[in-house]
């Protein structure tokens, strides 16, 4: 059973950057402040990825998983994280 949506975890990263561009009802915005709020924590898990804002500016975690039911928008995001 194949579940509806497509995800990678364990994202390797080094620093924090943008989101790479817009998404409707995306967080951009307000990432900073969501971001204030979140307590630390070693486990991330972005259940409707989009365009990941608060995601890519937040510091890594030691685990991270990425949802999102659109697999064109997941492969974006994995050639960013390989890039």
């Amino acid at each position: 059973l194949k579940a509806p949506f497509s995800s990678f975890a364990n994202a390797t990263r080094r620093t924090t950057l943008k989101a790479p561009f817009a998404w409707v009802g995306g967080k951009n915005y307000l990432a900073k402040e969501i971001i204030a709020l979140m307590p630390e924590h070693k486990s991330y898990i972005e259940v409707f990825g989009g365009a990941l804002s608060v995601f890519y500016q937040k510091s890594a975690s030691k685990i991270e998983v990425i949802n999102d039911i659109n697999d064109e928008l997941i492969n974006l995001h994995l050639c960013i994280r390989n890039k």
